[in-house]
């Protein structure tokens, strides 16, 4: 058998071999070297003071799109636990197993297809924001790589800012800010996310804690 978890980046997962499988999910309290976003994040949770908009920002690989799913997963997970006076994510509740498996009808993943966010990817997050949440608390919606939104898209998305859904997030995941228009960034509550300490293979923003033999918590997104 095989033991299977996903890399941060999603794609092939890591394989051991085993006597059984094993599945991992992703929280908050797995993210590593990112104490002071967690810390701006777990704040506005216990605030009830989260943001319409943020933008998660630093270099690539430093965990920012974990921590974006894992934040949106606490939002809206049935059973969730305690970290800092915040709520945290169980893994187990059939909200966060679905936002894993992205099929949870109030969260949406956005990502590039041939190195660009095109205007037909924003009306689908405007049209999906724009409905009441159908099962969580919050509808939400993740833009890996936003800086890939060309001027069409940037301009369709800034309509959105402007007038946000109630109940609604959006996380811009970006590792050039710079690229980003102005009156987007003018708009977000951006979230800094720091170089990790270590270099080389071992370097990692995760760690995977196992649920046991043949559970059914499916692998965490990237």
């Amino acid at each position: 058998m095989i033991i299977k978890a996903h890399p941060p980046r999603g794609g092939r997962p890591v394989e051991a071999v085993s006597g059984y499988t094993v599945y991992f999910y992703m929280g908050l309290h797995h993210i590593r070297g990112q104490e002071d976003a967690l810390r701006v994040l777990r704040g506005a949770m216990r605030r009830g003071r989260v943001a319409s908009t943020y933008l998660f920002a630093g270099e690539q690989g430093v965990g920012k799109r974990l921590t974006a799913v894992a934040f949106v997963k606490a939002l809206n997970c049935l059973s969730p636990s305690e970290q800092d006076g915040a709520p945290e994510a169980c893994g187990r509740c059939a909200s966060c197993r679905k936002i894993e498996a992205g099929t949870h009808p109030d969260f949406l993943l956005i990502e590039p297809e041939a190195g660009l966010i095109k205007v037909q990817e924003i009306r689908r997050l405007e049209e999906a924001l724009y409905l009441r949440p159908y099962e969580g608390r919050w509808k939400a919606v993740v833009v890996d790589d936003a800086e890939a939104m060309n001027p069409p898209a940037a301009n369709a998305f800034l309509k959105t800012l402007e007038e946000p859904a109630p109940q609604s997030l959006i996380v811009l995941v970006s590792s050039r800010p710079g690229r980003l228009p102005q009156t987007v960034l003018s708009r977000c509550s951006r979230v800094n996310f720091k170089p990790l300490q270590n270099s080389g293979p071992s370097r990692r923003a995760w760690s995977f804690i196992p649920t046991g033999p043949s559970r059914g918590i499916t692998p965490a997104a990237s």
